[in-house]
């Protein structure tokens, strides 16, 4: 798994050695941003909101 972002490679670098980034193939070459992109937060699809979900298109499926 690649680096994200000049940070990490810098924080990976800096705890473990290059050694060990390199032998956990995080050296990738070449620019990287300063910082990763935010993840969105959002909630996951529950098991009810999953099955309803299912129901619905197996009755659009039937009735069109």
């Amino acid at each position: 798994m690649p680096a994200t972002s000049q940070a990490q490679r810098g924080y990976l670098n800096a705890k473990f050695g290059h050694a060990w980034v390199k032998k956990h193939h995080f050296d990738n070459t070449g620019n990287l941003p300063a910082h990763a992109p935010k993840r969105k937060k959002g909630k996951r699809p529950t098991r009810r909101s999953i099955q309803r979900d299912q129901m619905l298109a197996s009755f659009r499926k039937r009735h069109g």
